[in-house]
């Protein structure tokens, strides 16, 4: 059959609409203010940071989310617990999503990490995904970790739908860029660290669009994304 033969036949078939995450940072506590290392150290917020989490719920509560799911550390949750209630749902918690362990550099100040293992936070600062504090975890780590928390999360959302994930500065930015396909080494050199109730939003590629570009089905829409 020659092409000016051939038919187009359109089932009328609507594709569905994007599937949608946010992947927000918790709200500052005293450790971010003094730029301590706070890992798995379940630090709560402080008052600036609540005033924080007010504000970002404000703004997301338009977003219609469908569902709230967050760390379960203190931050994390206060955070989401200020967003569920504005949203009018329920808070979950998993502690999958909860920060990278940083292992002996848990309550140290950034200064005392970088006078105390310099060749390890030079080599961490340059991309390379070793174990935080020796005996932490590596970005590689966390990923496993949380990755599947957040595949279940999207499993429960229905067509345009929009999950409100709340975790941890280095969490949100290791799911982010696994979630894009951007290259780890990429996102932790190049990408600013999400402020304090500041958020990415990632949107899944339409059925059908391939995923030759970076072998992930989402694209990241906004970065940093505040109130």
């Amino acid at each position: 059959m020659s092409l000016s033969s051939r038919t187009t036949v359109d089932d009328g078939a609507v594709p569905e609409p994007p599937r949608r995450l946010a992947i927000v940072r918790h709200g500052v506590t005293d450790h971010n203010q003094s730029a301590i290392w706070q890992g798995q150290l379940d630090i709560d917020l402080n008052a600036t940071g609540l005033a924080q989490a007010h504000a970002a719920a404000a703004t997301l509560a338009g977003l219609a989310p469908q569902l709230v799911v967050a760390s379960d550390l203190s931050r994390a949750r206060h955070t989401a617990v200020t967003i569920a209630d504005a949203c009018g749902l329920p808070l979950e918690t998993d502690a999958r999503l909860r920060e990278i362990d940083v292992g002996a550099w848990q309550g140290l100040s950034h200064a005392q990490v970088v006078e105390g293992y310099p060749q390890l936070w030079r080599a961490i600062a340059t991309g390379e995904d070793l174990a935080r504090g020796e005996s932490g975890e590596t970005v590689s780590d966390v990923v496993a970790r949380a990755r599947p928390a957040i595949d279940d999360i999207v499993a429960r959302l229905a067509p345009g739908g929009l999950g409100l994930v709340v975790t941890h500065g280095v969490t949100a930015r290791s799911l982010t860029a696994d979630l894009a396909g951007i290259d780890q080494r990429t996102a932790w050199t190049s990408f600013q660290g999400l402020r304090n109730c500041h958020w990415a939003l990632l949107e899944q590629k339409p059925a059908g669009a391939g995923t030759v570009d970076t072998g992930s089905a989402w694209r990241l829409a906004a970065w940093n994304v505040g109130p």
